[in-house]
């Protein structure tokens, strides 16, 4: 577990609205493992993780749809959760809280491999899958997984893009 929090620390660390929320790296380090272990130790609970040598991934259920975890770091994140929480959807859906891949192994599957197992639940159960992303470069990806865009914000000219499968 404390290799995928590093992990998931790390791949988020240059994330725009990581830096938004947090301009000092290391109060953004401290804040970003607070955060992923919380997440990580909900998801463990229901099952919801999947990893592999060099990614991870951590979903909720559509049971478990609790954006917020009790987490409060300062305003802009209180604003961001706001946000977050008006444009989830309010139907059952699969909700990918987290991914990450180690940056050299990016490109080679990885990534896919700990997404497809919920996916192919989701098209078998017909239940769909959602998703935000503050990474522009991540769009690609996720369209090639199936996503769409299904709704958008911005955080002090960040752009925010809410997909759903």
């Amino acid at each position: 577990m404390i290799s995928e929090i590093k992990l998931l620390v790390s791949c988020f660390d240059d994330e725009p609205i990581q830096r938004w929320l947090f301009p000092n790296l290391a109060i953004r380090t401290i804040a970003s493992t607070i955060w992923f272990h919380s997440l990580w130790t909900s998801a463990q609970k229901q099952n919801c993780i999947w990893k592999n040598k060099s990614s991870v991934a951590i979903w909720e259920s559509p049971q478990e749809m609790n954006l917020n975890k009790g987490i409060s770091f300062n305003t802009k994140f209180n604003f961001l959760t706001n946000e977050l929480k008006k444009r989830k959807p309010k139907f059952p859906h699969w909700y990918l809280a987290a991914v990450a891949t180690e940056r050299h192994n990016r490109r080679q599957s990885s990534g896919t491999s700990v997404l497809m197992p919920v996916i192919t639940k989701c098209d078998l159960d017909r239940v769909p899958a959602y998703l935000e992303t503050s990474f522009p470069d991540s769009l690609k990806f996720y369209e090639s997984l199936g996503f769409k865009l299904y709704d958008q914000f911005d955080c002090d000219s960040i752009p925010v893009w809410c997909l759903l499968r």
